[in-house]
């Protein structure tokens, strides 16, 4: 279990839904966000902490690394897809801060 922010409208009748559940996408925002969230945490490596992403479980063969690798670039397009988590993404970057 883990703590985590969400956001409720204080007037439930005041608001309307977004379809997609993605604020940032249905203000126009989420891939600038996503762009800017990989350069945040990846600035120049964006290679290295691919390569760290594709074998965090350990299961990747050597020999597939490289195409493991590969897939997760660029990062803001592996984070757009749902390949990486945010989370994942600070982890591996070491950008992590728990607060509690």
């Amino acid at each position: 279990m883990r703590k985590a922010w969400t956001y409720v409208l204080a007037d439930p009748t005041q608001g309307t839904p977004i379809p997609s559940r993605d604020w940032r996408a249905h203000r126009g925002t989420r891939q600038s966000f996503l762009e800017a969230l990989a350069q945040a945490h990846c600035g120049a490596n964006e290679e290295a902490i691919a390569r760290h992403l594709a074998t965090r479980t350990g299961l990747v063969p050597a020999a597939s690394v490289e195409a493991e690798t590969a897939k997760l670039l660029p990062i803001a397009a592996a984070l757009a897809r749902g390949d990486i988590s945010e989370r994942q993404l600070a982890q591996a970057s070491g950008r992590w801060l728990a607060m509690t």
